[in-house]
């Protein structure tokens, strides 16, 4: 085929179908020089259709002996799935191009002989993202507004001071979240999701939708033909910031606590209720629970709330299913209930009443991404659904800056799924995305088609062949602290920040390091002095293996940077784990750090690293010349 009459026509009337025609156009014009047009259904060389005979979410894209090429969806994500496969198939570009710097090859024509691509319904009813924690991509590109804006309780610009291990869980909170990513930054994100076929997401944390910058996310969204939903810690979309932002716009300050004043609750619910409605309609998936402020147990600021938790999360979410059914006129409105740290605990005691139509929704453990107790042990019960909120990237003990978990782990917790009949919501955490990549290619892989999948099979089809022995290098490098917990980069930071804080109280390291006895901490000083100077060599042969053109960046960003990262966090633990330590030492490995977040920033990423505030090197930096300062 020439490259002078590649024309679009599309009947779907479709928002979500056009965005994706938009990125084809985008992609025809990076392989063969020119921008197509739409014009009318007759001349057209690619049109899309909707055909019900087809199964929901399910495409069928023809080329015929005309060169014409024809795809029909199931539904409008259907055809959504079956435009991006022909970007895919026909074009070269790659799922995650945008993240991986990966433009697709020019070509002077096309080859368009015959064929036909169709593909079956997925495992999982509801695939997507939950992008949480997500504090770079919130200040790579300039934010559309700042979260908390309204918040009573908000503490101005908080910085850190030496002596304050947690100074305050919400002062940390509007730290981290205040930028408001623009659906213009949140693009790539949508798109990458959908070439990988998710249609769910949640896109950002603590979301307001009071808030207009915070709005337009959903709106974005849903054009896109999302479904969305809200984080497991705002039911019905209120976090504790949303109620007492939203009764101070009133004048108002009732306790942020269903104990003491439920109709207050009720009422802040409902509000948010209506308004979430109003912006995604039929495409909302809603989140009903029960927690404390921030991310923490209903108890931990109302202790007179943890005798009677069981019963006052039963009576909570009997009343959001009411605000909903109120609210939703779909005959059974989808809502979820995440079954997180004391959620599964209580209703694994059998202390929480869940209302019928709430799917339950499992978690892994925040330390070793493996299925809880409550998964192998909770009785399904018939007509309820179950699905899974799964970590590839967790704050604060797992990966953040870093990639893992490997991919056969992924696939054999998706197995664990399938055999339980557990294919409702697959939720995925994959942090600010760039660094997670593989394991979301994994993730969006299984949940459609589950399959047996081994580390280095899943990397060959993935990257070039010749950098898979660097990647399970790598991943091989990582220690485990215990079974199945490993030492990613949130962990060591944490454990330095703790260590930091020992010294700058002048306290036992034990003290502030989780149950670091001294045993423990020559373990641990063991397992770094091994990984070490694995890193060393990975990094030295990474350094001198010059990657194919056009892949330098990725190769750079997805691991000669996170290598640097995660040696430099093992070389300030180490050197801090003695008693008196080598802060010099210390800050000398940080900077290896820094020179990682240097070189995973080139071109576009220029500034991807400034919103760096999890993990926060260069706050440990200064917190340690700071006490290298006092030591003299």
């Amino acid at each position: 085929m020439t490259d002078t009459d590649f024309n679009f026509a599309d009947t779907t009337r479709s928002t979500a179908v056009a965005a994706a025609l938009e990125d084809l156009r985008r992609d025809v014009e990076k392989v063969l020089g020119h921008r197509p047009d739409i014009i009318s259904e007759g001349q057209a060389r690619l049109t899309v259709s909707l055909d019900m005979a087809l199964a929901p979410e399910t495409f069928v894209a023809e080329v015929g002996e005309d060169e014409r090429i024809r795809i029909q969806g199931g539904d409008e994500l259907g055809a959504v799935y079956g435009i991006y496969e022909v970007s895919h198939r026909l074009l070269g570009v790659d799922p995650f191009w945008f993240w991986k710097d990966l433009e697709p090859v020019p070509l002077d024509s096309l080859d368009l002989r015959p064929q036909r691509i169709a593909c079956e319904p997925p495992a999982f009813r509801h695939r997507g993202w939950f992008i949480n924690d997500e504090d770079l991509l919130g200040r790579w590109r300039e934010p559309a507004g700042k979260r908390f804006q309204h918040w009573p309780g908000h503490p101005g610009d908080w910085s850190y001071q030496p002596g304050e291990l947690e100074p305050s869980y919400e002062k940390r909170l509007v730290d981290y979240y205040t930028p408001v990513a623009s659906a213009e930054t949140m693009e790539p994100v949508f798109e990458a999701l959908l070439r990988n076929r998710g249609n769910f997401i949640i896109p950002a944390s603590f979301v307001d939708v009071m808030e207009p910058a915070e709005a337009d996310l959903i709106r974005a969204a849903v054009r896109r033909g999302f479904y969305v939903s809200q984080h497991h810690v705002e039911p019905l979309g209120v976090s504790h910031f949303a109620y007492e932002s939203w009764w101070g716009q009133q004048e108002k300050s009732p306790p942020f606590s269903y104990r003491e004043d439920p109709e207050a609750m009720r009422a802040c619910w409902k509000a948010y209720a209506e308004a979430w409605h109003e912006l995604a309609g039929d495409r909302l998936i809603w989140q009903a629970g029960l927690r404390g402020r921030g991310d923490r147990a209903l108890w931990d600021h109302d202790p007179e709330a943890k005798a009677q938790a069981g019963t006052l999360i039963s009576r909570a979410l009997t009343d959001q299913m009411k605000i909903i059914r109120e609210v939703d006129t779909r005959p059974q409105p989808p809502a979820t209930l995440t079954l997180w740290l004391e959620g599964a605990e209580l209703l694994e005691q059998g202390q929480v009443e869940v209302p019928e139509g709430i799917e339950y929704v499992f978690s892994d453990h925040p330390l070793t991404q493996e299925l809880r107790e409550d998964f192998e042990n909770l009785i399904r019960e018939p007509g309820r659904s179950h699905g899974v909120y799964y970590h590839i990237a967790v704050w604060s003990m797992g990966p953040h800056l870093v990639q893992g978990p490997p991919p056969e782990k992924i696939a054999r917790i998706v197995s664990r799924l399938v055999e339980k009949g557990d294919t409702g919501m697959a939720i995925l955490n994959v942090a600010n995305v760039r660094e997670h990549l593989m394991g979301a290619a994994c993730w969006c892989e299984q949940v459609w088609r589950p399959h047996p999948v081994d580390t280095p099979g899943f990397l060959s089809k993935w990257l070039p062949p010749e950098w898979v022995v660097f990647y399970e290098k790598f991943l091989d490098a990582i220690p485990r602290v215990e079974t199945e917990w490993r030492l990613y980069d949130s962990g060591a930071r944490s454990l330095v920040d703790r260590l930091i804080y020992a010294r700058e109280r002048c306290a036992p390291v034990q003290e502030y390091s989780k149950g670091l006895s001294d045993s423990r901490r020559d373990e641990l000083r063991v397992k770094l002095e091994n990984a070490m100077p694995r890193l060393d060599r990975l990094i030295e042969q990474t350094d001198r293996f010059e990657p194919e053109a056009g892949l330098r960046t990725f190769f750079d960003t997805n691991l000669r940077s996170q290598l640097r990262i995660l040696r430099g966090l093992y070389g300030a633990m180490h050197a801090l784990l003695p008693a008196p330590p080598d802060v010099e030492a210390a800050l000398r490995s940080l900077v290896i750090c820094v020179e990682g977040q240097k070189l995973g920033s080139p071109g576009k990423w220029k500034h991807w690293y400034r919103g760096d505030r999890k993990v926060g090197i260069l706050r440990l930096m200064e917190r340690l010349q700071q006490l290298q300062d006092d030591l003299r």
